[in-house]
């Protein structure tokens, strides 16, 4: 094959394209024509394909021009898709980071709701046991509920009785609390 043949199989490969359009600058219109009439089917694939690309990107006035604009356009495409590249794959991780806090928050959330309405039922457990009724009225305004229960399965009911708070007893009934609930010690009110 002849030297410009190796250069156009050169640069349709993508390797050395800066050195395939020196080279090429310095050929005659002829010539290109001849080496692109002796590529193989693969390699007039690569070249039609790189030629397409190059096409959208300059104006093309004589062989030697296509070539040219090929290798720079394919260079630039190169380095503006790299910076794309990057500027997605920040975006990407900026929205992973964000996610990773609104998660973060909602557990935080999550965990400090649940801890204050433990120490909400803990109270009233005192309250109920101490046979403190106003404590507990307003404890239920606060949204604990009559029926709750320890993690034992103690019921409000059960630590009034438990207490000998009779007042609280009478209140928790009236409210149809279950006095047959089975609490820690398979104990019921």
């Amino acid at each position: 094959r002849n030297p410009t043949v190796k250069l156009l199989c050169h640069w349709a490969m993508g390797a050395g394209a800066s050195l395939a359009k020196d080279s090429l600058s310095d050929a005659s219109d002829a010539q290109i024509r001849s080496a692109l009439g002796e590529l193989s089917s693969a390699e007039w694939a690569k070249v039609h394909e790189a030629l397409t690309l190059a096409s959208a990107a300059a104006p093309v006035t004589s062989a030697t021009d296509v070539v040219v604009a090929a290798g720079e356009n394919e260079d630039g495409v190169d380095e503006a898709l790299a910076q794309e590249l990057a500027e997605q794959e920040k975006l990407f991780l900026k929205c992973l980071r964000k996610r990773a806090e609104r998660e973060a928050k909602k557990k935080l959330e999550k965990e400090q709701k649940k801890a204050a309405a433990k120490k909400l039922k803990e109270e009233a457990m005192e309250a109920a046991f101490d046979n403190e009724l106003d404590v507990l009225l307003k404890l239920f305004d606060q949204g604990v509920e009559p029926e709750c229960a320890d993690e034992h399965g103690t019921t409000l009911l059960s630590e009034a009785c438990a207490g000998n708070a009779k007042e609280v007893v009478e209140m928790l009934l009236g409210e149809a609390c279950d006095p047959n609930a089975i609490g820690r010690y398979h104990r019921s009110p």
